[in-house]
């Protein structure tokens, strides 16, 4: 087992993030992470997990667990950080994610991010979720803006 795998196993029995994972469930089954073309990004306070969707090369599906040590302005910055290496070092196109409505801080932190609602879905737990995606054109053009670098 890899220590990125690990690190995301033990992140996602901590107590501040459990329960909006996998609500009412002991054990979580997260082999479908250990994969090629699965990058985890974190240490023991939070991580950012970017998995490609089947199918859709350079698609990205992106989830974030943060505990209570790592929240707002630094969450933030880290997500940031890690969106923008999966567009300019491992050639993702487009990354998405759903968040459970009643997860009201993943929802401002998806909106904060400058990802856009495209949908909805129910998930596996029953729960309704926004769709949000974030593409990497704008999110690059936006990046090179921001540091006065000429977009090409």
């Amino acid at each position: 087992m890899s220590r990125a795998f690990t690190l995301l196993t033990l992140l996602a029995h901590h107590p501040d993030i459990q329960p909006w994972i996998a609500p009412g469930m002991g054990q979580i089954d997260l082999s479908e992470w250990n994969v090629p073309g699965a990058y985890i990004f974190g240490d023991f306070d939070g991580a950012v997990l970017f998995r490609e969707l089947p199918h859709l090369p350079g698609a990205y599906e992106m989830h974030y667990l943060f505990t209570e040590m790592r929240r707002g302005k630094e969450a933030l910055d880290w997500i940031r950080y890690c969106v923008t290496s999966m567009f300019t070092e491992h050639d993702a196109t487009v990354i998405c994610g759903a968040v459970p409505r009643e997860h009201r801080a993943s929802r401002v932190m998806s909106r904060a991010l400058g990802a856009q609602p495209i949908g909805s879905h129910t998930d596996s737990f029953g729960r309704a979720c926004v769709v949000y995606t974030i593409e990497r054109e704008p999110w690059v053009r936006s990046l090179a803006e921001s540091s006065g670098a000429s977009v090409h």
